[in-house]
């Protein structure tokens, strides 16, 4: 083998980086040492170019995970190869190395103990533990440590943070689901994540949990009988089993099941309010699981077609749209919204006689307001416009194709104010001269309606406009009550925001985006968190309920 000179070896390493960039993670360190294994007995092998592979769009994070930690293991490993020929190791460089069997045996000691950790927190018999996807990860990657114990030792020359890699790709597999949310919290204080990162995050939590939360279910079988009784008289093993369940963000279902919510639970991860919104719908569908049980609705119209707004956000937001989870969600919105406006056993759309049901009336002229989303409100006008006429051909011709149109015309549409399924408005001169304007009235009138008739976006601004003038008085009155100070460093005009993107889900959320010379000081946008509230006058006010 010819020696590459400094300079080409660095050309080699740039296009090695970039064709990394570029590739498909699917490098498994078992097969890695298999090939390390072979080569040290088997004769040279010419080396022979292979087809490149298609990029996918998005991996499960456990495959991203086991590449890095292959890519730490072949960068160490395979160093010396590119490089050129090994050179000799003296003694003192081996001496200098740290002791392999004795960081093997430390290690090892540190691995039984955290597995055992990991086991004990989730109380878990071993058989049942042992099954789980990333405890079988973990043994797996902890095998290869044993194995080419040469090529460690020269590693460690060449890389004083290997072993510290090594241990890391063994022991970031041994997380309960509750670790991987506080991992986040300390890694991302104060941060907002974009919609890739969040669902990273989402992938992360919902491998482990539904493996866990489905074990957790299993257990329940004994106690079929009581489930349904009150909870204060739930023995003290059942109580023990939902404690132990509930520290994982997982929850017994109405239903009698276990399910992973860590967003919408009773117990929810303090991260939750950096996940960005229009992810929820993801989380929505792992705590709810499927909305139809025997081609029948689980839960009332009302509360089934709230969840499915927030999957119509998801859907419409995220880029990636052929992958399972995408799919899985796609799949649930078609056939739910088919069959709440076909009708069900618990909720029949049409009498013995033919004629359509008021409750189905009143529940598809909600859906044409506008009240359940925008995918589905076109296509309920239409059938509300021709059953005044008689019968609709829309309503007993619609198919999961019509629904998912719907989705489709919203997220294409050039002629829709949203971008990926939030309205957006840009703080230009009107929208500030109408702020200005609300502020003014309001300033000589004191007429109290003036603010409660505002919509979302109309409070956020004029809530900013306030601030910019100082006049704090005006702001506080837009804030809930158990909101006391406002952390927002002051400013003179509210055109240091560019825009304004309202987001619907289980709450409403409205991101002010920073001027970009502005963020030094402001940060990139600022979240605010809108609900709908009971005032003095018993009618329904917009406050903002939280600032981030």
């Amino acid at each position: 083998m010819l020696k590459m000179d400094e300079q080409q070896f660095d050309k080699r390493m740039a296009l090695l980086k970039k064709s990394y960039d570029r590739m498909e993670p699917q490098l498994d360190p078992v097969d890695i040492f298999a090939q390390i294994e072979a080569e040290e007995v088997a004769p040279p092998k010419q080396i022979e170019s292979s087809p490149q592979k298609h990029l996918k769009k998005r991996q499960k994070p456990s495959v991203w995970v086991a590449s890095i930690a292959s890519v730490l293991l072949v960068g160490v490993l395979v160093t010396p190869i590119i490089i050129g020929p090994s050179t000799p190791v003296h003694t003192t460089e081996i001496e200098q190395t740290l002791d392999y069997d004795k960081w093997l045996a430390d290690f090892t000691k540190k691995y039984e103990e955290k597995r055992e950790e990991m086991r004990i927190e989730l109380d878990m018999p071993e058989e049942e533990f042992n099954q789980l996807t990333r405890v079988q990860m973990a043994a797996s990657s902890f095998n290869q440590l044993k194995r080419p114990k040469t090529a460690f030792s020269e590693s460690q020359i060449l890389n004083s943070d290997f072993t510290e890699n090594m241990e890391w790709s063994v022991m970031n597999y041994l997380m309960t689901p509750s670790a991987i949310f506080k991992m986040f919290e300390d890694d991302s204080v104060d941060e907002h994540l974009s919609f890739g990162d969040s669902f990273d995050r989402y992938q992360l939590y919902e491998n482990t949990a539904n493996e866990i939360a489905s074990y957790y279910t299993t257990q329940l079988t004994v106690y079929s009988k009581i489930l349904m009784s009150d909870s204060n008289q739930f023995p003290k093993e059942l109580k023990q089993l939902i404690a132990t369940a509930n520290k994982q963000y997982i929850e017994l279902q109405s239903n009698g099941q276990f399910r992973p919510n860590p967003i919408f639970g009773n117990r929810t991860s303090s991260y939750k309010d950096n996940i960005h919104p229009d992810t929820f719908g993801y989380f929505k569908h792992l705590a709810t699981g499927s909305l139809l049980v025997g081609g029948d609705l689980r839960l009332t119209a009302s509360e089934t077609a709230s969840i499915l707004l927030m999957y119509e956000q998801t859907l419409m937001a995220d880029p990636v749209t052929d992958s399972p989870d995408y799919m899985v969600l796609k799949g649930e919105y078609e056939n739910t919204w088919l069959a709440l406006l076909k009708g069900t056993q618990s909720f029949p759309t049409h009498t013995k006689d033919g004629q359509i049901t008021k409750e189905s009336k009143d529940f598809i002229m909600r859906v044409a307001n506008g009240e359940f989303g925008m995918a589905m409100q076109e296509t309920a006008q239409t059938i509300v416009s021709e059953l005044k006429t008689g019968e609709s051909l829309t309503l007993s011709q619609l198919t999961t194709y019509d629904v998912w149109m719907g989705i489709l015309k919203k997220r294409y549409d050039p002629e829709n104010n949203t971008q990926n399924g939030a309205t957006v408005v840009t703080l230009d001169d009107n929208w500030i001269q109408s702020a200005q304007q609300i502020f003014s009235t309001y300033k000589k009138t004191g007429d109290t309606t003036v603010l409660n008739s505002l919509q979302p976006l109309n409070v956020v601004s004029l809530f900013i406009y306030a601030l910019s003038q100082q006049d704090y008085k005006i702001a506080q009155l837009l804030l809930m009550d158990d909101i006391e100070t406002i952390d927002i460093p002051q400013f003179s005009d509210m055109r240091i925001f560019t825009e304004l993107s309202e987001t619907k889900g289980a709450t409403i959320t409205i991101k002010a985006t920073v001027k970009a010379e502005e963020q030094k000081i402001f940060g990139q946008s600022i979240l605010f968190r809108i609900n709908s509230v009971t005032n003095k006058m018993g009618e329904s006010q917009y406050k903002i309920s939280a600032i981030n």
